[in-house]
């Protein structure tokens, strides 16, 4: 591609030049927005397994509920029992020393029901229940404000 004789570029040249730019500025964008969405989808993803056990709690406390509305003690006792294993395989997830009385809330919370079960109380499994909700509500609002998990 030369310029004219004038220095000034043909129709050509000119649409040529333009063509360039506008895959070049179409490259940048292109790029931002895949950045972008890489991003999202990175902090969406960020803990897949975290969100899947979290799952299988949120499931499982829906069947101490159930087990309760029903009074199914055996039920309630179960349920509570495998939101400890679940709560106990994600150690990892809050090892933080500052999450000790989160951790330490929700198993008292979890061996008050299952005594209560066991004691076909409806009283203290209410009780128990309530304590439980709260200490998950506590630490999911701890973990909200705390600047180095806000994303999850």
């Amino acid at each position: 591609m030369s310029l004219t004789l004038h220095g000034r570029p043909s129709r050509r040249q000119w649409v040529t030049i333009t063509a360039v730019i506008a895959v070049v500025i179409g490259g940048f964008i292109w790029a931002a927005i895949a950045s972008l969405r890489w991003a999202e989808t990175h902090d969406m993803v960020e803990d897949p397994i975290s969100d899947r056990m979290m799952d299988k709690k949120s499931r499982q406390l829906q069947r101490v509920l159930d087990g309760m509305i029903a009074r199914d003690y055996k039920k309630v006792a179960d349920a509570a029992g495998k939101i400890e294993t679940i709560s106990e395989s994600m150690e990892w997830f809050i090892a933080d020393k500052e999450y000790d009385g989160d951790r330490t809330a929700l198993r008292d919370s979890l061996h008050a029901l299952q005594d209560a079960a066991a004691a076909n109380s409806s009283e203290a499994a209410i009780l128990s229940a309530d304590q439980l909700v709260d200490s998950c509500m506590r630490c999911h609002d701890h973990m909200a404000t705390d600047p180095a998990r806000r994303s999850r």
